[in-house]
């Protein structure tokens, strides 16, 4: 079975980033048919985010979109 994985996150780059390290790595992927990121970030913070997930691509579907309300994290 494959499951759907939503994340939110604001200006959180560092921590972002080693989330999306930690899932990369693990086993659990093959489980993951796609994945939601409502970032409420910083253009600047939210421009690194897209950069950090686009690793995702080659393992499950991935839905990116910045959020401009930042009281969903």
């Amino acid at each position: 079975m494959k499951f759907s994985l939503i994340i939110t996150t604001l200006n959180r780059d560092i921590e972002f980033k080693r989330m999306i390290n930690s899932l990369l790595e693990s086993n659990n992927i093959q489980f993951i048919k796609k994945v939601v990121i409502l970032d409420q970030s910083e253009i600047d913070i939210f421009n690194t985010n897209i950069e950090i997930t686009s690793r995702l691509n080659k393992f499950c579907e991935l839905i990116h979109s910045n959020i401009n309300k930042s009281s969903l994290s």
